[in-house]
């Protein structure tokens, strides 16, 4: 079993009972290589081992190889008339029949952290980029929790600086002490060639943790390139923003529609130690103690939009029905900042602003139905007034996009809500 890209040692004097024995002279021997469902002749050198098969099967099949799975070559044997994993130290000899099996990935273990097999990337949080980007106070903060988690687990950092020379070097809340690697780039990917040759040091390393800054920029395009590598990559989001939220809302959206991860500071850091009786439990415990600013993804969206629910859900633009609405809320127990105690949270959570989840599945689920059968009443043509998230528009911004994307958010969680519910 290997990967294509990685390189093996061919046993010099294979035993016998390894070696297809010879029918003819020195030179080159047919074989016939096979890959799904295709088989084509070829020939390769009287004595060709394992890396020059693999080579060849690249040099045939290239344009259909994804060349980060693992694969294993099996040889057809006569004896018992099937193929059968090439043997430890085998060399070419005859005429023979080869192919190229891909092993299919262990679907269970995506998703999970190990200490042993992970390495976080944290991308230019530089001084320069402290009053453009959004609530960038708060990422800082989350990124130290990580980099301070990566320490006591023993994991590999590797950190980033855009054009330090104009940007200035990393903010000096972060304590880069143990960073493997602090280099400067102008490619806005991480991935760097130095960056590969870090990564290959790292033995059995299989997923990157990464946040930092852009989210629609260098986060974005270095895990784009780390997946197209192989890799299984988590976005801490609570961790990572960009100068406007929603270049930041849709960049999240993007990238796990591509399969990457999209998850949060804690998570990742409690994944990571998996079970109170972990030795390093108590001082990850001590990091999280404290609740993890939001970093503008929930509650600093909805606060001070109420007045602006009312008209988003279809109660028009009366001040007193919209008005009605907040206290109904309030009275329904929501807090100043927007948020329900116990609200849900995860996958199933909505992240529109102005829009809160409520205390129960089955509340949830009736006054998602009532917002739903509102929007359907209401005229498709009206305009409606909203606050933009990150506060980068004028309040009263006139939006009339909004108003399908909130009919299609509302319809999409009442869904998730039903089928949780069952």
């Amino acid at each position: 079993m290997a990967e294509l890209h990685s390189t093996t040692t061919t046993a010099a004097a294979p035993p016998a009972s390894n070696t297809v024995n010879s029918s003819g002279g020195a030179g080159q021997v047919p074989v016939l290589f096979s890959y799904s469902v295709f088989s084509r002749p070829s020939s390769v050198p009287l004595g060709s081992g394992y890396e020059l098969l693999i080579q060849k099967f690249l040099s045939i099949y290239g344009h259909q190889i994804d060349v980060h799975r693992k694969f294993v070559i099996q040889v057809f044997s006569d004896e018992w008339g099937q193929y059968v994993d090439l043997p430890k130290g085998f060399v070419v000899a005859e005429r023979c029949r080869l192919r190229l099996v891909p092993l299919q990935m262990d679907i269970a273990t995506l998703g999970n952290l190990s200490p042993a097999t992970t390495v976080f990337f944290c991308c230019d949080m530089q001084e320069r980029f402290r009053p453009a980007i959004k609530y960038f106070g708060d990422i800082i903060s989350v990124g130290q929790r990580l980099l301070q988690g990566a320490r006591i687990l023993g994991i590999p950092v590797i950190v980033s600086e855009q054009y330090p020379k104009g940007l200035g070097s990393t903010v000096q809340e972060m304590d880069l002490a143990g960073a493997k690697l602090v280099f400067p780039k102008t490619k806005f990917s991480m991935v760097l060639p130095e960056v590969e040759a870090a990564l290959v040091e790292m033995p059995g390393l299989r997923s990157v943790v990464l946040f930092g800054v852009e989210t629609h920029v260098c986060i974005q395009q270095t895990a784009l390139d780390l997946i197209g590598r192989g890799f299984e990559v988590h976005i801490v989001a609570d961790a990572t923003s960009s100068r406007s939220m929603m270049d930041r809302m849709f960049a999240l959206e993007r990238l796990a529609r591509t399969g990457i991860v999209i998850t949060t500071s804690e998570s990742i850091l409690l994944q990571l130690v998996s079970d109170k009786d972990h030795p390093k439990f108590k001082e990850i415990q001590n990091i999280i103690k404290a609740s993890a600013p939001e970093s503008g993804l929930l509650s600093k969206w909805i606060a001070g939009s109420d007045v602006n629910v009312g008209r988003d859900i279809g109660f028009g633009s009366k001040p007193g029905r919209a008005q009605g609405l907040v206290a109904q809320r309030r009275k329904d127990g929501i807090r100043e900042n927007g948020i329900y105690p116990g609200a849900v949270t995860g996958a199933g959570a909505p992240s529109t602003p102005g829009f809160c989840a409520p205390q129960t599945a089955a509340a949830s689920r009736r006054q998602l139905g009532r917002n739903v059968d509102q929007l359907h009443r209401a005229p498709r043509s009206r305009v409606t007034t909203v606050e933009h998230p990150g506060g980068g528009a004028p309040a009263g911004t006139r939006t009339p996009e909004v108003f399908s994307v909130r009919l299609q958010l509302l319809a999409g969680l009442s869904r998730r809500l039903s089928i949780s519910a069952a």
